[in-house]
């Protein structure tokens, strides 16, 4: 394999080859169901972030907006729209591993609503059971509360950081790659100061 050398290309390759160690949880056909321990607690310790979706070097990468913070976010403002995910970490009975569910807002809604009636998530199993066939991009999710559970947690790694599932970009980086992934460089912008820190919605 050829040397790699000089900063840019350095980052260039570890955008295109970095990936996360964990496996991903899925559910694939209609009224397909699961038995789940799920590995956080309460609205405390889930992981909620505002990300972007874009494509870099062919795949599909979240990049975690900057929109939060005191500086603007050059994402947003080259008229990408930020999204609001929750990468919940679980435990699948089905091949003893622990795996993420990538889901969008409805799922936040429906964790929260289970914070609210059970308590501490991680307290008993749950059986997440796939409403919606292979493709429909209407699919929904029920998740049923099961067996008292170990309320052990097990390690999590991070997930938002420069080479980790959620990217983190400086808004210098961000800049740079408006013009590859078809966003709108603003108009006089130049951007200042940089993203240090992983930060949660909660």
């Amino acid at each position: 394999m050829a040397r790699i050398t000089g900063i840019q290309n350095i980052k260039d390759v570890m955008d295109k080859y970095a990936s996360s160690n964990a496996d991903f949880f899925i559910l694939k056909d209609d009224m397909e169901t699961a038995t789940v321990r799920i590995n956080h607690k309460d609205d405390k310790d889930l992981d909620v972030f505002i990300v972007h979706k874009v494509q870099i070097a062919g795949k599909d990468r979240y990049i975690e907006c900057l929109g939060s913070e005191d500086l603007p976010c050059p994402f947003c403002m080259g008229g990408l729209k930020p999204t609001v995910r929750i990468f919940i970490s679980l435990y699948d009975f089905r091949d003893k591993k622990i795996k993420i569910w990538d889901r969008g807002k409805t799922e936040i809604a429906n964790i929260a609503s289970l914070i609210t009636r059970y308590g501490n998530l991680n307290e008993m199993t749950y059986d997440i059971e796939r409403h919606g066939k292979k493709g429909d991009t209407d699919t929904k999710y029920q998740m049923f509360p099961g067996k008292a559970s170990t309320n052990d947690l097990d390690p999590r790694e991070e997930i938002c950081g420069p080479d980790k599932f959620i990217l983190q970009k400086s808004a210098e980086e961000m800049t740079a790659l408006l013009p590859q992934i078809g966003g709108a460089t603003a108009g006089g912008y130049t951007a200042q100061g940089s993203n240090t820190g992983a930060k949660k919605m909660f």
